[in-house]
């Protein structure tokens, strides 16, 4: 007797967001040298998946965040750095004042900017060891939109690691999209 289809979750495409030019980017965000007490935006990536020849969009059921900040000079044990993703239904129409570029971001007074980006996706807390890739836990969040921006958000104390090389750089904030679909069982 042959089993029934089920459905299943398939992961998608990672998009890293990362330097220009550095091994494994997907997406511009520019974390080298980025001060603390400053913010920037990454370029927009689109989670539709297209079906049918273009005619269906699959939207993923979440997303599985990951993120890596290289260290500079020792940060402040206990301080942070956040990563935001900011959803757009049509990649024009941002909130938070995103653009979908990459390029600063302005915070604005009393983070007021930033605080209309919501929780953060992911947070770094600081150890204080210098020139360090700094890894936490993954999170995983349901976008609430086909289209998805970063905001990195530097409160370690010191800027993030300045690599005379974008390439050299680790920084990276990475996000894979998992998709239901209907599984084939085996007979």
């Amino acid at each position: 007797m042959a089993l029934p289809d089920y459905v299943g979750l398939v992961a998608g495409t990672t998009i890293v967001w990362g330097e220009a030019g550095a091994s494994g980017v997907t997406h511009t965000l520019s974390f080298n040298n980025l001060a603390s007490g400053a913010a920037q935006q990454g370029a927009s990536a689109d989670l539709g998946l297209s079906l049918l020849s273009g005619t269906l969009i699959l939207l993923p059921e979440f997303v599985i965040v990951e993120f890596g900040v290289e260290t500079g000079t020792a940060p402040t044990a206990g301080n942070t750095c956040s990563a935001f993703l900011i959803a757009s239904t049509d990649n024009t129409w941002w909130p938070a004042k995103v653009t979908g570029s990459n390029g600063a971001y302005t915070r604005g007074t009393l983070d007021a900017n930033l605080r209309q980006a919501g929780t953060p996706a992911v947070t770094l807390v600081a150890t204080n060891d210098g020139n360090t890739t700094l890894r936490q836990v993954n999170s995983r969040l349901s976008p609430n939109g086909r289209y998805i921006a970063p905001i990195i958000s530097n409160d370690f104390g010191q800027a993030i690691r300045n690599e005379t090389t974008a390439t050299n750089n680790d920084s990276r904030l990475r996000v894979t999209p998992y998709y239901a679909a209907v599984v084939e069982a085996l007979s």
